[in-house]
């Protein structure tokens, strides 16, 4: 699983233009995974 998470946090920093949804992003992975 964090493998994949890992992955699709490479996938979002490439698309760089979204930098305030990647952090949203990122944010809600770090919850995710804590409550994981």
């Amino acid at each position: 699983m964090k493998n994949a998470i890992e992955k699709m946090i490479e996938v979002k920093k490439k698309e760089s233009n979204y930098c305030s949804l990647n952090r949203i992003f990122m944010l809600c992975l770090l919850i995710m995974y804590v409550i994981v």
